[in-house]
């Protein structure tokens, strides 16, 4: 009947029938998952291409965008310690020197590896539990919402999800051979994963870990040299990923940062008395990654009154924070609570795009959005977890980093792109729970029996999971706004006003507590000459934020244009 039945439930007695199978045994499922999860992507792409947004580049995506084109310009060393994760501007720099500069070719480039992913996906699930859930896994993948909004922005969650999803089907790999090019690779995919997502450095502790202790069959449990073997391949694949990053980074900037110096600022964005969870700039206004750097460095320097590095840099939030966390430890804990809350929860929480937004122009990810999403993954996740619990000897370190990278998440701050390596372990689990759920439903119909209590324990357990997840703990109007906003700047700056005025309008509307919405609005009517409209829109975002200095200089820079 389950989809579980008849599989090893030791790891050690005999191999799952998958891992026997090479990749030609299974091909046409393969190329099945690739195609049509490039399908939905291209389409996606194609309805964005059609929409006055798809050229908008907006916070992370504008930096990467002028550090790519600096670097397909030649500048490959770059200047200063790396502050943000360096492969994906390199990653876009070479498709802008391969390809020229152009976004559909990015998106498409960006959709292909999407879709390598779904078929990498499958077969570590096929490898884990079986080929139905493989095929599964790669199809619940494919129409991921999450992962097809994020494959269209320039953004580096399409590598996350790559490296990721390597990492895994390596690690399934793993469980049957100890062939040294397996954990060479592995090395390699978890450098490269802590080069576009640093909270990935927590992985390697973990496949040490693993690598000591876990129940790989291809290594002896009472031999050293086996897995001092695949231990040193591992490393040494780390090594040759991070170790030029961090011999560039002393030759540069004069110090050994193994990737980015951002650490400090980040965990006092999240960990500070006015912290709400999700991201919070350091000043107000600023939110732009163009800022980041530059306000983190200015803010310490005047507080400590001196010039710092780098590394006094990072130390200084990371102090700030831990007094913080001191003075203050049951405020910090209900923040803690809060970020838990809403790590676990439905809603993707924007950077400065919102996906629910962006459906308004793309039909796939708008039908996406309805099923395939986190609220709906996580609670078969869940079940599947508990379904596959009698192999938890060999698929434990699984377990470990989904922890850890929810771990990284709640300490930190709550992003939809922060939490999105999530998905794809969680499939992993998800797709054995479908495909049993599955068999129970059809034994059933074929029984004409009355529903049994297996089944009835898991629509339940389901139905339970899936209302907690759903809970609305933030507005979605409010992520909609800050889209609409950006939106608008972006139309501002290209001149096109129909747009900036219509996206600025919306904005304000739905979020009308926002001084930086009304600011832009206000920017947009003194732009076209509308100045009454533009001052009372500008007096509007004085009230609700008194203390910006840009707002009001704004106002009076309106006021001196005004005749008497």
């Amino acid at each position: 009947m389950s989809a579980l039945n008849g599989k090893p439930e030791n790891p050690e007695s005999s191999e799952p029938e998958s891992v026997q199978n090479d990749w030609q045994a299974d091909r046409l499922n393969y190329l099945l998952v690739f195609c049509l999860a490039w399908t939905v992507r291209s389409l996606h792409i194609f309805s964005l291409s059609l929409s006055p947004i798809f050229s908008y580049k907006i916070g992370d995506a504008a930096k990467y965008d002028l550090w790519a084109k600096s670097l397909a310009a030649g500048n490959w060393i770059g200047e200063g310690v790396f502050y943000q994760a360096p492969l994906y501007p390199y990653f876009l720099g070479l498709v802008y020197s391969v390809f020229g500069h152009d976004p559909f070719t990015v998106r498409q480039v960006q959709a292909c590896l999407g879709a390598i992913s779904c078929v990498m996906i499958m077969k570590a699930a096929s490898n884990l539990f079986g080929k139905r859930p493989g095929l599964v896994a790669g199809l619940f993948l494919s129409f991921y919402a999450p992962s097809i909004f994020l494959e269209g922005l320039i953004q580096k969650s399409v590598l996350d999800l790559f490296f990721l999803s390597m990492l895994l089907w390596l690690f399934s790999e793993s469980l049957a051979s100890s062939r040294k090019r397996i954990w060479l690779t592995m090395g390699l995919a978890t450098g490269a994963l802590c080069l576009t997502r640093e909270n990935a450095l927590v992985l390697v502790p973990i496949v040490i870990f693993w690598v000591a202790v876990g129940q790989c069959r291809a290594q002896a449990k009472t031999h050293v040299m086996p897995r001092l073997k695949c231990g040193s391949m591992f490393m040494l694949g780390l090594f040759l990923t991070l170790g030029p990053v961090s011999v560039r980074n002393y030759y540069v900037g004069g110090q050994f940062h193994l990737t980015t110096s951002q650490l400090g600022p980040n965990f006092y964005i999240g960990n500070n008395p006015q912290a709400d969870g999700t991201y919070r700039p350091l000043l107000p206004g600023r939110g732009d990654a163009m800022f980041e750097q530059t306000d983190a460095v200015a803010l310490a320097e005047t507080e400590t009154g001196r010039r710092l590095t780098p590394r006094e840099v990072s130390r200084f939030y990371l102090q700030k924070s831990g007094e913080y966390i001191w003075n203050q430890p049951f405020a910090w804990l209900r923040l803690m609570g809060l970020k838990t809350a809403l790590t676990f929860n439905a809603a993707e929480i924007l950077d400065t795009e919102d996906q629910y937004t962006l459906a308004r122009w793309s039909p796939i990810l708008r039908i996406s959005n309805y099923v395939f999403h986190f609220g709906t993954l996580l609670p078969i996740a869940m079940m599947g977890i508990y379904l596959t619990r009698t192999r938890w000897r060999s698929i434990w370190v699984l377990y470990l980093m989904l922890l850890a990278f929810a771990l990284t998440v709640i300490v930190f701050f709550v992003f939809g792109r922060y939490r999105f390596p999530l998905a794809p372990i969680l499939i992993l689990f998800a797709a054995p729970a479908i495909v049993d759920f599955w068999d129970r439903v059809n034994s059933w119909k074929k029984t004409n029996s009355k529903l049994s209590r297996p089944l009835v324990g898991m629509a339940t357990t389901f139905a339970f999971l899936f209302v907690v997840c759903n809970l609305r703990i933030i507005s979605p109007t409010n992520g909609q706004g800050i889209t609409l906003s950006n939106y608008g700047v972006q139309a501002l700056i290209r001149h096109d006003f129909d747009n900036a005025e219509a996206f600025l309008t919306a904005a304000v509307n739905s979020i009308p507590g926002s001084a930086l919405a009304h600011n832009n609005l206000a920017v947009m009517y003194r732009e076209t000459g509308r100045l009454a409209l533009a001052r009372h829109h500008f007096e509007l975002a004085i009230e609700l934020e008194p203390t910006d200095t840009k707002i009001q200089a704004n106002l009076q820079n309106l006021v001196a244009m005004i005749p008497n």
